[in-house]
């Protein structure tokens, strides 16, 4: 199997026109059609339907891509890593987070990655739970912060975060720590079933032997605080979510008895583990997780 036409037929999948993957590739558009057209010989099946709008996988193409595409960015991590044994750490790093974290963390970390190892190029990749451990089964990212494991993978817990109540200010609900039971009937607004939060919520509310009146769902945190600030129900959100927030200054929360917690753990994809630069990343993602989550 040629490398060269495996790495052909990604950036072409990649763009979806043979015309931009020859921009990046500086390859003339003749020679990676004739790439494509011998791997498909070789494989035995087509791999791209062609027409005047660019190039769309194939069931088969799509499932090629899916297979290669981790395998030959660890070859690739795998020759960089060879190459800078004498040198600084050096290239790239894929690092998932989820939402929240994304945003109070991200910049911090892309920054310090930078001041302390400028030959890493740091790639920050966003999803929800589900999405970032099959991305790190199939070796698309190094590593994620999760909140819970990652099945079979070993994870490091980092630090135990607390949820807690959010209302607006002066609300009732606001006069001490929440009774968890004392939210049958209230109006809720809440991170819908994708997000992790939402099944710590659920079976907070099924311990406690109570149905949540769930009016609006949201993806985005700074949403649901502003759907709060509106009046709209109240929410359950990470303490960190607060700082911040354009809606602050109107909002208020309190924790819960018993707490509410969600722990958040670090996980690396196994061939990352071996990885100069990945291993470089793990303290400095560490350190800016305790900082803006702890």
């Amino acid at each position: 199997m040629d490398l060269k036409r495996l790495q052909t037929f990604l950036r072409v999948a990649e763009t979806g026109s043979l015309s931009a993957a020859s921009d990046r590739m500086r390859i003339a558009q003749p020679a990676l059609s004739r790439q494509i057209r011998l791997l498909e010989e070789e494989i035995g099946q087509v791999l791209f339907l062609r027409s005047r709008e660019g190039m769309a996988l194939t069931p088969a193409g799509a499932l090629l891509q899916t297979r290669i595409s981790g395998l030959l960015r660890q070859l690739d991590q795998g020759i960089d890593e060879v190459r800078s044994l004498r040198d600084a750490p050096r290239g790239r790093v894929a690092v998932g987070l989820v939402p929240s974290a994304a945003a109070v963390m991200g910049a911090d970390l892309a920054l310090s990655v930078r001041a302390a190892h400028p030959g890493i190029r740091l790639s920050l990749q966003q999803g929800y739970t589900s999405h970032l451990t099959d991305w790190l089964h199939r070796g698309e990212i190094d590593m994620a912060l999760l909140y819970g494991g990652a099945g079979r993978l070993p994870a490091e817990e980092l630090l135990r975060e607390e949820l807690v109540l959010v209302a607006p200010r002066g609300h009732p609900v606001l006069g001490g720590p929440a009774d968890f039971a004392a939210l049958a009937g209230a109006a809720m607004v809440l991170p819908g079933a994708e997000n992790g939060l939402r099944l710590i919520v659920d079976q907070a509310a099924e311990r406690a032997g109570i149905t949540l009146d769930v009016l609006a769902e949201a993806s985005a945190f700074q949403l649901l605080l502003e759907l709060v600030t509106a009046g709209t129900g109240l929410s359950i959100l990470p303490r960190s979510a607060l700082p911040g927030s354009a809606a602050a200054g109107r909002l208020d929360w309190t924790g819960f008895v018993p707490p509410l917690h969600r722990d958040i753990h670090l996980v690396m994809a196994p061939a990352a583990r071996q990885g100069r630069a990945a291993r470089a990343v793990v303290p400095l993602l560490r350190q800016a997780a305790l900082s803006a989550l702890g």
